[in-house]
């Protein structure tokens, strides 16, 4: 009798641990914020604070909203956020997906050429449609794939030396050189438009041009020339 109570004992223990493990499965929350914990416990960013190792992976339902994020993806789209335990962390990352499109459900697209911009690195974005058996509410139908861009950088410490740059003049020059715009450029900076057009104008001043691509000019003029001097 006794050996009888403890295997149902030992079986109720199993059952509640494996209901426990399914729903926590099925949580996108839950299963979002055990990702975000192993990666802050396990301090594997590079020192531009981006999460180092292979692409971004995440799945989104047929309202884009996030059911699963690597540790990759999750590092570089709450990249410069500190989500504690306690915030809205499923909100902070759906805020950060919902970003990456333009249009409505039914018609979306992805923003900036399929670009985007964590830290000083780039990512190419890709999005795949996908199909899924699952009866369960939180039926996969987008896959985004964050590829990093391994781009030429360009010398910003050499750049800042020889035409003076300031700390955040060289930030500027560093997502002109990707691409992005004045309002993009001003969000990844947290600062206002007109403070980036105020930058911009301090560099031309200092490069001796007066337009944005003058700057690139400059820098490949710059670029050329190391190579010529290094070269054998």
């Amino acid at each position: 009798m006794q050996m009888s109570n403890n295997a149902a004992q030992r079986k109720n223990k199993h059952g509640t641990q494996q209901q426990r493990d399914l729903s926590e499965h099925f949580n996108p929350e839950a299963s979002l914020r055990k990702e975000v914990e192993w990666t802050q416990r396990n301090n594997n960013s590079e020192p531009n604070g981006v999460h180092s190792t292979g692409a971004g992976f995440l799945l989104l339902d047929t309202s884009f909203r996030p059911l699963y994020a690597n540790q990759e993806a999750l590092a570089v789209l709450t990249y410069a956020a500190n989500p504690r335990k306690n915030n809205d962390l499923g909100g902070l990352l759906e805020h950060r997906v919902q970003s990456l499109f333009t249009g409505s459900n039914g018609s979306r697209q992805l923003k900036c050429h399929g670009t985007l911009a964590s830290g000083r690195r780039c990512y190419q974005v890709r999005m795949f449609s996908v199909t899924s058996p699952l009866a369960n509410g939180f039926k996969p139908a987008v896959a985004i794939l964050l590829e990093r861009n391994h781009r030429r950088k360009v010398d910003l410490a050499y750049l800042s030396g020889r035409f003076r740059l300031t700390q955040r003049e060289m930030e500027t020059v560093d997502h002109l050189v990707q691409g992005f715009n004045t309002e993009q450029i001003a969000d990844r900076m947290g600062i206002s438009p007109n403070t980036v057009k105020a930058f911009l104008r301090s560099i031309m001043i200092k490069m001796g041009t007066d337009t944005r691509a003058g700057i690139i000019g400059k820098i490949l003029q710059v670029a050329n020339s190391i190579t010529r001097e290094t070269s054998p």
